[in-house]
This record gives C-alpha cells, structure tokens and sequence, in this order.
C-alpha cells in the first residue's frame, strides 16, 4: 500500500537527521540502507515512536510511496549515486523523481539530468548545508535540476528547512541541471577559505604573539559578538579551550594536517576554468606547509603592529571594544575580498539560468557570502568599516559557467 510521501536511501548521521526532521513536518518517510540491518537499528532507537516506516528492499520503498515517487539519495557521492539509479529506474514510472542531496560535482548531476530526462524521470541536484544539526532542525536546501520536479518536493523541502528572521524559507529553486550542487560547490569552498583565514590567526596568535589556548579562545569568543559571529568562529572559540584528560589543551597534540573532500578542489578547478582568482582557496587546499621565514616573520609582526594602530580608528558596528585588534581587521577585509571573489563566480551562473535577484540573494545570505564591507575615509583619516548591500558589479566580459 502506497503511504510515504518520500523515501530515503542512507542512513548515516545526515539521513537519519534528515528523516527524522521530514517526520516532525507531517511527512511519512520510508527509509532503506544497503546494510538492510541498519533500517531496523534506525526504526528501532532513533525513530522509535514516528511514523518512519522500513523497507528492506528497493522494490518494497518504491512500492510504499505515492505517486509522483521522490527518492532521496544521501550516498557518498561518486559511483554510488550512479549505481543507485541505475537499481531504481527499472522500478519507477514516468514523471517519478530520484534527488541526490549529497555533495556531487555538478558536472555529474548535469550528465544524470540529461540521461534520466530521456526515460522520462526528472532528476534534482540539491545542496545540504548545515551539517548533522542543520539536517536535524533546519538546513539550508539549493535544489537544481528537472524544474518540473520542483512543484513537487517544494512543500517538503520549504516545510523542513531552516528560516530567516522575516520567516523566508533558506530553500528556492536554483535553476536547470547541476546549478544547485554547483552552489553548494562554491559554498564548501568559502568554508575553506574561511578555515584557512582562522588558521593563519592561530598561527600568529600561538607563534608570533605566543598566547596560550585560552587566550587564544577568548579572542575568537570576543570576535564571535562582532561581525565576525558565525558557526566557524565560535565552534573555534570552544576547540581552543578545550582541555584533555590531563587538563592541557587539546589542539597542540593533534596532528597539524588536514583532508579535503573535494568541493575545495572543484571550486578552485571551476574558478580557474572560469578566471577568477581564488588563490585564498587554492592555498587552503595545500596539505604542507614550509616554517615562516625569519623575514617573513618580522613582516608579519610589523603588519600586526600595523594593524592593531588602524584598529583603533576603526568604528564597527555592534563590536566590543575589549576585543584584542591586532589582526580583526585583517580578518573583515580579507574576508570581504573572499566573499566577492566568490560572488563573481555564482553570480554569472545564476543570471546565466534566469535566477531572481531575490532568491540569489537568500541562498547566499544563509550561506554568508552576501557580506561585503564598504571602507571609506573621514576628512579627519578614520577608517570607517560599515557593512554594505552592495553586489559586485559584472562585466560583459566575465566568463558564465556552461551547462
């Protein structure tokens, strides 16, 4: 009997968080794993008293859902995405929907749009942000693809995503093929600029000013009641300050090297591709790193002397003025440059594919690249950093993404 409203497939963290968060919406969900043990472990703990339902086989999902069928794939993203469809297509119909929400390169979710549209199925690329919380009470969703899927699964993902003040949903339609994941592509990449503009103030902070972790940690706490607040800069505040069994700080004893999945990469292949410079990125992408130079270490602390003096001048909107300033400002506009170095690249896609300055404006404000800083001077020489709406302008010559 056909009673879901949509099926997942993948039961990890994300899926279950996901599922969990569909449930709460009023949506019965149907889940199945390809370890089949798992969807019992799942109805039988975490979705204990919902109306979650199991299936222990694709054949038995697809029957339990209603008509249009949506299929949810949260899979690694790569030859599993392309072997689950290739499972499900003999089992669905015509007008049915397969959605892959997890972190696919967008040139793969253009070839399945174009492959699934020719057996008559419509295929979506979404964006997930958010993490395991974000999918459990309110993600930020950038759904792409086959645009007659989208009157659809728009109640779904509008109901379960996370909301503005205004009470707007951060879930619209992105455009055609894989412009969705090619959004969330550029948004993972800021992350990866944004990480690498926190790691070098680590550095100076630990090997240059030599404060100790919780010094460190109080700095970034400061720096989270300014324009700076966000996710990154506060789960860093509660990382410095983090104390192992020994009562010590924790980061010293973790190996200084780090991993990427991918989306840093494609951003920057896709940026070079596109020519715009995101050198931020590409040197976050660098697993290595050589020690500072005597010289370049001077350089740097001259800089901070620099800084900390123009720091003084600076009025910032809602900051606390007992925050250290000695590289805040290097932070607001380095980070300036980094969101519209980045605009540049998702702002020819989206005029590309008819996208309303609205809805860009929403997904990216969610995603924090909307920030710009506008920097002017007083006759008297202050500096005078306020935030502004303004977008970068583009240029004929600017290069679009093709799809």
């Amino acid at each position: 009997m056909a009673e879901a409203d949509v099926a997942l497939i993948g039961l990890a963290v994300m899926g279950q968080n996901l599922v969990l968060n569909m449930n709460d919406h009023g949506f019965v969900v149907c889940v199945y794993n390809r370890t089949v043990s798992k969807v019992d472990e799942f109805l039988q703990n975490e979705a204990k008293g919902t109306n979650v339902i199991g299936a222990h086989s694709l054949k038995e999902m697809v029957a339990k859902l209603k008509e249009p069928r949506r299929v949810i794939l949260l899979v690694k993203a790569g030859q599993a995405v392309d072997d689950f469809i290739t499972k499900l297509v003999p089992l669905l119909e015509k007008g049915d929907i397969i959605i892959d929400g997890g972190n696919s390169e967008y040139r793969d979710t253009n070839r399945r749009c174009t492959e699934l549209k020719a057996k008559g199925l419509l295929f979506v690329g979404s964006g997930v942000s958010g993490g395991e919380e974000g999918a459990r009470y309110g993600p930020s969703l950038m759904p792409g693809g086959e645009k007659d899927a989208w009157p659809h699964i728009k109640n779904i993902f509008q109901s379960i995503a996370a909301t503005v003040e205004t009470g707007e949903s951060c879930c619209d339609w992105v455009g055609g093929e894989g412009s969705g994941h090619f959004v969330k592509m550029v948004h993972n990449g800021i992350e990866y600029g944004d990480m690498q503009l926190i790691a070098e103030a680590y550095h100076l902070m630990n090997d240059v000013l030599v404060m100790d972790h919780d010094q460190m940690a109080k700095v970034f706490e400061e720096w989270n009641k300014t324009e700076l607040d966000s996710f990154l800069i506060e789960i860093t505040a509660h990382i410095l300050a983090y104390k192992d069994s020994d009562g010590t700080p924790l980061v010293p004893k973790i190996l200084d090297s780090a991993g990427q999945k991918g989306t840093g990469k494609w951003t920057a292949i896709a940026a070079l591709e596109y020519g715009m410079p995101v050198t931020l990125i590409v040197y976050s992408l660098v697993k290595s790193r050589k020690p500072l130079t005597e010289t370049q270490i001077w350089t740097t602390f001259y800089w901070i002397i620099f800084s900390s003096r123009l720091s003084k001048a600076v009025r910032c909107p809602g900051a606390v003025s007992s925050h250290p300033p000695f590289n805040l400002v290097y932070l607001y506009l380095v980070s300036a440059l980094h969101w519209l170095s980045m605009m540049d690249i998702v702002m020819p896609r989206c005029l590309q594919i008819s996208y309303r300055l609205r809805e860009i404006t929403l997904v990216l404000t969610r995603m924090n690249c909307c920030l710009t800083l506008a920097c002017s001077c007083t006759p008297t020489g202050q500096v005078m950093v306020e935030p502004s709406p303004a977008l970068p302008t583009m240029h004929k010559s600017c290069p679009v993404p093709k799809f």
